[in-house]
C-alpha cells in the first residue's frame, strides 16, 4: 500500500504548496501579506471548511477513538457541548462589534481585554493562547507519530509524510494565512469524508456476526470518571468564546452569514464524535471480532483500523490521504496562529520606532511571525517527545482555556475598566500550578488549576476599584 499512499498524499501536498505559490501573484482585491487575510470576506464555503478544518485534527480522529475505548459516553457529551458553545461565540462576535472592536488588535478579543483591563492583560492572553495552540500543534505531531509507528516498515511513507510536513510548514510560514484559507477546501472535504467511511466501514464489518453496543456499559465517564466528561463538556462550550483560531476566521466572514457557517460546522462536528466515539465502544465491546485491538496501543488504533478493517485499498488510499491531509489542515492552522501570535508581542516597541515607516514595521512583524513559527515547529515536536499520550496533552492545553474563560466572559458582558493586574495574576497563577501538576494529575490537572483561578479571579474581582468606559460608537449590524 505504500506506493499507492506515497503518490496520493505526494500528489495531494504538490497541490497545496502550487496553490500557495500562486497566491503570490493574485490579483483578487483585498488580500494582505500575512497577519490579516482579507480586508473584505471569505466566502460562505471558506469560512465553513477553515474553521472546520481547524478544529478537526489529530485530536478529534485519533483522540475520539481512543476517548469511546475508555470513557463510554464521554465522546457524545464532549460532542453534544458545542451546541452550547456556537451560541455564545456568535453573542460574544456581536458584542463586540457593537463596541466597535470587532477588527482592532489581532483578533478582536485581544482589544476587548486591552480595553476591559489593560496591556498586561492582554500580554498574558496571547500568552496563554499561544502555550494551549502549542500543545494542540504538538498532539497533531504525536498523532503522526503514530502512525509513523503503524507504518515504519515503509520507508516510502515516512519519507512522504516527514516532506509533507515539511512543505506544509513551509507554505505556511511563506505565505500565512491565506495560503491556510486557500488549502482548507480540498482538505475539509478529506476530513468530513473520514467522519463516514471509518464507523460505516466499522459497521460494515461486523454485519452478519454476533455483535454489541450498549454505550451505558461503562458509565458516564468510563476509566476517566464521571467528572472528567461533565467538566470537559463545560469548558468545551465555553472554549468557543475564547478559541483565538475560530474568532480568526470567523471575523473574516460576512457577518449576516456567520451563523450558517458556525451550523454547518458545528454539524460535522457533531457527526465526527458520534461516529468515531461509537467505533471505539464498538472495539472495547466486542474484542473477539477486533482481535488486532489488544495488541495496538489506543494512540495507534485508527492506521490499524483503516488497515485491517477497510478492504477496498482504493478507500484505504482515500481514508490514509484524509488522515494525513487532517493533521495537515491542524498543523498549518495553528502554526499559523501561534506564530502570528507570538510575533506580534512586540508590537507596541515596532509602533514606538518614529523613524520606521509603515511598510517597514509591517516587514518587521511579519519577519518576527514567521521566525516564531518555525520556533513553535520545533518547541512542538519537542513537547511531543515529552508528553507521548494525545490525551493527556490535549486535555493541559484545553485546560488553559478554563483559566482564561472567567476574564473573558466578565470583559463580555461588564462595560466597566478594571485594574491591570486582576486579569493577569489569576491567569499567571493557574499556568504554573496546571503545569506542575501536570506529571501527577495528567489529564485532570486543569481541574485544580482552574478551580484555582477561578477563586482568585472572583477575589480580585470583589476587592477591586472599577471605572465606567466611554460610550463607543458600535459598529452597523449588516446582518
Amino acid at each position: 500500500m505504500s506506493n499507492p499512499i506515497f503518490w496520493a498524499f505526494a500528489g495531494i501536498v504538490a497541490i497545496s504548496v502550487i496553490k500557495s505559490f500562486f497566491l503570490k501573484w493574485s490579483k483578487e482585491k483585498g488580500w494582505v501579506y500575512y497577519s490579516r487575510a482579507t480586508e473584505g470576506h471569505i466566502s460562505l464555503l471558506q469560512g465553513i471548511l477553515s474553521i472546520y478544518g481547524a478544529v478537526v485534527g489529530g485530536f478529534i480522529i485519533f483522540g475520539l477513538v481512543q476517548i469511546g475505548f475508555q470513557g463510554g459516553l464521554t465522546g457524545y457529551i464532549l460532542g453534544f457541548s458545542y451546541l452550547i458553545g456556537a451560541p455564545l461565540l456568535l453573542f460574544s462576535m456581536k458584542r463586540i462589534q457593537k463596541e466597535g472592536l470587532l477588527g482592532k488588535g489581532l483578533i478582536s478579543l485581544d482589544a476587548l481585554l486591552r480595553s476591559r483591563f489593560g496591556p498586561l492583560t492582554e500580554t498574558v492572553f496571547i500568552i496563554v493562547t499561544s502555550l494551549l495552540f502549542t500543545g494542540v500543534l504538538a498532539g497533531q505531531f504525536i498523532a503522526v507519530a503514530a502512525f509513523l509507528r503503524e507504518y515504519t516498515g515503509s520507508n516510502v511513507a515516512v519519507v512522504t509524510l516527514a516532506i509533507g510536513c515539511l512543505l506544509t510548514i513551509a507554505y505556511t510560514v511563506i505565505y500565512g494565512l491565506r495560503a491556510v484559507i486557500a488549502n482548507d477546501v480540498i482538505q475539509g472535504i478529506f476530513e468530513f469524508s473520514l467522519s463516514i467511511i471509518i464507523p460505516v466501514a466499522v459497521l460494515y464489518y461486523i454485519v452478519g456476526k454476533s455483535w454489541g453496543f450498549s454505550p451505558l456499559s461503562q458509565g458516564i465517564g468510563g476509566e476517566y470518571g464521571a467528572s472528567y466528561p461533565i467538566v470537559g463538556g463545560i469548558f468545551l462550550a465555553l472554549s468557543f468564546i475564547v478559541r483565538a483560531d475560530l474568532w480568526q476566521r470567523l471575523s473574516l466572514v460576512e457577518p449576516k452569514k456567520q451563523k450558517f457557517v458556525i451550523g454547518w460546522v458545528v454539524f460535522g462536528l457533531l457527526i465526527y464524535y458520534l461516529g468515531m466515539t461509537a467505533v471505539g465502544m464498538i472495539l472495547q465491546q466486542n474484542p473477539e471480532l477486533f482481535p488486532f485491538v489488544k495488541d495496538t496501543p489506543l494512540a495507534n488504533i485508527v492506521p490499524v483500523i483503516i488497515r485491517e478493517v477497510i478492504g477496498n485499498p482504493v478507500l484505504q488510499v482515500f481514508c490514509i490521504s484524509g488522515l494525513l491531509l487532517a493533521l495537515l489542515s491542524s498543523i498549518d492552522s495553528y502554526l499559523n496562529l501561534v506564530g502570528v501570535l507570538i510575533g506580534n508581542l512586540y508590537s507596541s516597541q515596532i509602533e514606538k520606532e518614529s523613524n520606521l515607516s509603515n511598510q517597514e514595521k509591517n516587514d518587521i512583524r511579519v519577519t518576527n511571525a514567521r521566525i516564531a513559527s518555525v520556533g513553535i515547529a520545533l518547541a512542538t515536536v519537542i513537547l511531543a517527545i515529552l508528553i507521548p499520550d494525545l490525551v493527556d496533552i490535549m486535555s493541559a492545553s484545553f485546560g488553559l482555556i478554563g483559566i482564561i474563560v472567567p476574564i473573558v466572559v466578565v470583559a463580555l458582558i461588564r462595560k466597566q475598566s478594571m485594574p491591570d493586574y486582576v486579569g493577569a495574576i489569576p491567569v499567571a497563577v493557574s499556568v504554573i500550578l496546571l503545569l506542575g501538576t501536570m506529571p501527577s494529575l495528567k489529564k485532570l490537572a486543569f481541574i485544580p488549576a482552574t478551580l484555582l483561578g477561578w477563586v482568585l479571579f472572583a477575589v480580585l474581582i470583589a476587592t477591586r476599584r472599577t471605572k465606567k468606559l466611554p460610550e463607543t460608537p458600535a459598529q452597523p449590524d449588516a446582518s
